[in-house]
């Protein structure tokens, strides 16, 4: 564990502030010791983050907090140089609020909150990577996952169709009943089982090591097409060089709170809230425009409690049908639905449409094979949003 003695600081070189943020702070920071000398003017405490800085006055160091646990930095931070002592002269001047923070205190936000890289994510099926994969369930759910499995195959051996209390459950059920068959048939049903299976296997190898990773976990087994569109969205946003994180308080049940944010400042969040409305999933093939559209403003509706004028953002429609023709029509009525109510919602920038659109092999036999899940992401803005709206289509 690091001492405050090896964590960098700043010398106060003068009677002067070492900053000055933005006059719209009218706290100070000041020296922890003597209480005289004035460190910080104008200062707010996201933007100075795990270093010190020692007074002029009584050549004590005072200690800036370190990050709370969950929250990430904005894309743009000034990393602190590593070492002690460095003696600053004259104000730095910080009226845009950006955040200066210890090479540390960067990489412990780096390492607990954001996913991993994106890696290879073939998916290779056979008996047992299904069955490693049950083992890495039961292992981060709390064995919940086996419970689902058992009534999945339960479910399959008496003909009783897709099981949707637990898509992933019936996936794998399917699958594994299909491994044991020769020659392994790949049909519709198999394409969707494979989809949710490589898709779940990538999404836990990317944030396995994220703090809200035991929440996600069990939230795979209770509420699964909203958390894997939930996590494809936060992946998407992040690959595209956006600091977004899971959204501590929406595992916290009986709270309405968006899903994710995005650290746009240090002091100004983007929210985003997950829909997966019931009618949009595989294998529901009700897809008309008028069933889209009433899904799409019952979402809009819904998500008044997460997305609203304290807490701007986007609402995320997730799909998990393979319809091609889909994506195109929910374009559509995402527009028009924004030109004739868009004013009704001011604090929704846009709707993000998020679904899953191909499974392709990549090998054959397929059935020794290895496969890829493919998924589509688009914003729609709202032209009646409250203020310049913040997202880039480019």
């Amino acid at each position: 564990m690091e001492t405050e003695e090896q964590r960098p600081y700043l010398i106060q070189g003068s009677q002067l502030p070492v900053f000055e943020g933005n006059a719209n702070h009218s706290h100070d920071f000041i020296c922890q010791s003597c209480k005289e000398s004035v460190l910080i003017k104008n200062y707010a405490t996201e933007c100075y983050i795990g270093f010190g800085i020692r007074c002029v006055i009584c050549q004590t160091i005072s200690w800036l907090p370190d990050p709370n646990e969950g929250e990430v930095f904005p894309r743009n931070v000034v990393s602190l140089l590593e070492g002690n002592g460095y003696l600053v002269r004259e104000t730095v001047n910080n009226p845009s609020d950006a955040v200066f923070a210890s090479k540390r205190a960067i990489a412990l936000t780096k390492r607990n909150n954001f996913p991993s890289k994106s890696a290879e994510s073939d998916l290779d099926i056979s008996s047992e990577s299904i069955k490693l994969l049950v083992i890495k369930l039961d292992s981060v759910s709390n064995s919940r996952f086996s419970k689902h499995l058992e009534s999945a195959r339960r479910n399959l051996k008496h003909k009783k169709g897709f099981f949707a209390e637990n898509p992933l459950a019936w996936a794998i059920a399917l699958i594994s009943s299909k491994l044991e068959k020769k020659p392994f048939e790949i049909d519709e049903q198999a394409i969707i089982a494979i989809s949710l299976i490589q898709t779940t296997t990538h999404l836990i190898q990317r944030w396995e090591a994220h703090s809200e990773f035991p929440n996600i976990a069990i939230e795979l087994c209770s509420s699964f097409r909203h958390t894997i569109i939930q996590l494809v969205s936060a992946c998407y946003l992040f690959d595209n060089g956006n600091s977004v994180n899971i959204n501590p308080q929406s595992s916290i049940r009986g709270q309405r709170s968006p899903d994710l944010y995005v650290q746009a400042t240090a002091l100004e969040k983007l929210y985003l809230e997950v829909k997966t409305p019931e009618k949009l999933q595989w294998p529901n093939s009700e897809l008309t425009p008028g069933t889209i559209k009433k899904s799409i403003e019952k979402a809009l509706s819904n998500s008044k409690g997460q997305i609203n004028s304290s807490r701007k953002g986007v609402l995320i429609i997730g799909t998990t049908s393979l319809s091609p023709r889909l994506i195109p029509m929910i374009e559509n009525i995402i527009e028009n639905i924004f030109r004739v109510s868009g004013k009704n919602y001011p604090a929704v920038a846009a709707i993000a449409l998020t679904s899953l659109t191909e499974v392709t092999a990549r090998s054959r036999p397929a059935a020794k094979g290895r496969f890829t899940t493919n998924f589509f992401v688009k914003p729609i803005l709202n032209k009646h949003y409250d203020g310049e709206n913040p997202i880039d289509t480019n």
